[in-house]
């Protein structure tokens, strides 16, 4: 039997505040295209996308619209992630 893995183009897990470096390399090395960085202190998610090589971040507040390359034609308001964690 042969065993195939696939690597998704991203990823949701928790950040520790100590590692956001190391994740960004192991993302990077395992192709994840894609992840968000969600901190419920300041209120804001950090969009991080790989472009050209390296990771591109948008950080994003308040009323802010997130829209995913993953997911087509789906959107979420930053504010509505905060609301539902309330």
């Amino acid at each position: 039997m042969v065993s195939i893995q696939r690597t998704s183009p991203y990823t949701l897990t928790p950040l520790n505040p100590y590692t956001p470096n190391e994740k960004r390399t192991e993302y990077a090395a395992r192709g994840i295209t894609e992840y968000w960085i969600v901190d419920p202190e300041l209120k804001q998610i950090t969009v991080c996308k790989w472009v050209e090589g390296q990771y591109e971040d948008t950080v994003l507040k308040g009323m802010a619209t997130i829209a995913s390359d993953i997911v087509p034609d789906w959107e979420l308001i930053v504010e509505q992630v905060f609301a539902v964690a309330n």
